[in-house]
């Protein structure tokens, strides 16, 4: 099957923007192939796969009644579910649920977050090849459907030859590579160079990526791959910016794009506040009416701003009548607003319950090695590298006072680092126990911002530590 792969352009997998609709929407204007978010393995083995006849789409609900992911039969030849895992048998479980729906099945391998790396997911498990060659050759084995995997390349031409050979070993059909090492950042330049050289090591395709910042239209697409020497190029941050930049013709006009965008976000039921972050990515910041959209509580709001009420009332309208005479109740689609991207509460928890076992281990006089000593010296050296850099104000995130003024902080913090062109800013969120209240840490331009006292609600947290940021960049006064 490895020609599915060769001379391909596919939208890239991306966290919140790898939604339903903008997947259609890309494979309207030409893409091959189209990546789902990325879903964590403990999230997606809980699901369960029902059949919507309101949408027409195949919904993988978990126990809460939300969806974690949609799919439907138009994109069903062309979709690739990409799942977070760090474990074979967990892998191959969410193989089993969703290979019947997709096209093809990818692991990520290549994302640097801390939400992925102290899952021993992502980036992490670059570093151990024998794990993530058990992970692909248990997939391979279990798979009716291609499976690949989305890696960056390491710190030398010879370890990421190896790495890669080593994923070629297990059967995979292709492998996705990233022109950044784990540790860059999106300004620096990927290394081109060295990807045209480590991809003349392997036989199966090779997916190029990371060139974003130099791709505007199709033309110059089909150029960088050509640069990279691989068989196929997928496209991330140019293609959440404006869809149309599959279009062979050139893209269109970003705002005809946007209202395309969200036609489709109401055809398939998506969350106004996952249907606004795509639509903030892909309006200019020169439209005058992106800050209606950011402020909009409602999504008749939206529409108005794209002169679609009658047709979002319509389909509202529509949707309703089919969902009663099915006798079908419809469930909220999951907007992985936080950066845990499904990392479930239990798989940290059970890390606070790791490390509290070992530190019991040790006080009854158990094993306590150089290994053990090194690795509590590095966790102390990067609590303490966190807390020399953070900013921390007593605030409380006060819901009914934002939703007067439509904008929420992680909403205009977003705004704010759109506008000055700087990345978003991320968040570390962790559960302090026995009181299963929340810290919240964000991020942003390099300097850590959180509140000072613990917060029942994990979604008042997140907001609470962007307030904080807003407050010291004074973009915000209470």
């Amino acid at each position: 099957m490895n020609g599915y792969y060769v001379n391909k352009v596919i939208l890239a997998p991306m966290v919140r923007v790898g939604t339903l609709p903008a997947r259609l929407l890309a494979l309207k204007y030409g893409a091959d192939l189209v990546y789902g978010e990325e879903v964590v393995d403990y999230k997606m083995a809980r699901c369960e796969r029902i059949e919507n006849p309101v949408l027409e789409t195949i919904d993988f609900v978990s126990p809460e009644g939300v969806v974690v992911f949609r799919t439907c039969a138009e994109e069903k030849k062309q979709v690739v579910f990409q799942v977070g895992t760090s474990n074979p048998d967990r892998a191959v479980e969410v193989l089993k649920i969703v290979q019947n729906d997709v096209f093809g099945f990818d692991v990520n391998m290549g994302c640097p977050k801390k939400f992925s790396i102290k899952g021993g997911m992502g980036a992490a498990l670059l570093s151990d090849l024998d794990l993530s060659k058990d992970i692909m050759k248990a997939l391979v084995d279990a798979a009716s459907i291609p499976v690949t995997m989305k890696m960056r390349m390491l710190s030398s031409k010879e370890k990421t030859v190896e790495f890669m050979q080593g994923m070629e070993s297990t059967g995979i059909e292709a492998i996705g590579l990233h022109g950044r090492q784990r540790h860059h950042r999106p300004v620096v330049e990927p290394d081109t160079d060295m990807m045209r050289e480590v991809v003349a090591h392997v036989k199966i395709p090779v997916i190029a990526n990371g060139g974003s910042t130099q791709i505007s239209s199709y033309e110059k697409a089909m150029a960088w791959k050509e640069k990279t020497g691989c068989a196929s190029i997928m496209l991330a941050r140019c293609a959440q910016n404006n869809l149309s930049i599959f279009r062979k013709e050139g893209p269109l006009r970003k705002r005809e794009v946007a209202r395309e965008y969200f036609k489709l976000a109401v055809r398939y039921d998506n969350t106004l506040a996952n249907t606004k972050y795509c639509l903030l990515k892909l309006l200019s910041g020169r439209d005058p009416t992106i800050m209606v959209v950011a402020r909009a509580t409602e999504a008749i709001d939206v529409a108005r701003v794209f002169e679609l009420e009658e047709y979002y009332l319509a389909e509202v309208e529509r949707q309703h009548e089919l969902a009663e005479k099915f006798g079908f109740k419809m469930s909220q689609i999951d907007d992985q607003i936080d950066e845990a991207k499904g990392t479930p509460l239990e798989l940290l928890l059970a890390a606070e319950e790791l490390s509290s076992k070992d530190e019991n281990e040790k006080e009854d006089g158990g094993n306590d090695d150089a290994n053990d000593i090194g690795d509590q010296e590095e966790q102390s050296k990067k609590r303490a590298k966190l807390l020399e850099n953070l900013i921390s104000k007593d605030i409380e995130y006060k819901q009914s006072f934002f939703k007067k003024r439509k904008i929420t902080p992680r909403m205009h913090l977003d705004k704010y680092a759109t506008l000055c062109g700087k990345e978003e800013a991320t968040f570390d969120v962790r559960q302090q126990l026995p009181s299963r209240k929340y810290f919240s840490i964000c991020n942003f331009d390099g300097v850590n911002y959180s509140h000072t006292e613990p917060i029942a609600n994990k979604r008042k947290s997140l907001q609470a530590s962007a307030l904080v940021a807003l407050m010291h960049l004074s973009l915000y006064v209470i």
